[in-house]
């Protein structure tokens, strides 16, 4: 106890002995706080990323995470336009002999979507990455 009262075994606690108990407890209290200052406050990425670095089974989430967004990536693309070339009559005989006579025939193509066909594609993929 830290007052002094005469006690009816032991010692009594000496004035001396207050102060250093004292000094004590004041330089607990300010290594705590100081501990306390010197921290950053935690956010959630730092928070994922140590969980991460400490756990290596998850790892593979970030992988499954990646593989997702390629999907979802491929999923938002557009339809890839064809380009065709024809080449008739090239080996004709008589008059139509040679490549002068020819008959080239170039095309471009590609898919019209109807109905939604791309947020359909894209909303498949986004329950995934959730």
């Amino acid at each position: 106890m830290l007052i002094c009262k005469p006690m009816s075994i032991g010692r009594r606690i000496t004035p001396r002995q207050i102060y250093i108990h004292s000094l004590y407890l004041l330089v607990l209290a300010l290594n705590v706080s100081v501990a306390h200052a010197e921290e950053t406050p935690l956010t959630l990425t730092d928070a994922l990323s140590r969980t991460v670095a400490q756990n290596p089974s998850l790892r593979v989430f970030d992988f499954r995470l990646q593989g997702l967004e390629g999907k979802s990536l491929t999923a938002d693309q557009a339809p890839a336009y064809e380009a065709g070339l024809e080449v008739e009559n090239i080996l004709g005989s008589g008059a139509l002999q040679g490549v002068d006579r020819a008959d080239y025939t170039l095309s471009l193509s590609s898919v019209i979507e109807l109905g939604g066909k791309r947020r359909a594609r894209t909303g498949a993929v986004a329950p995934a990455m959730i």
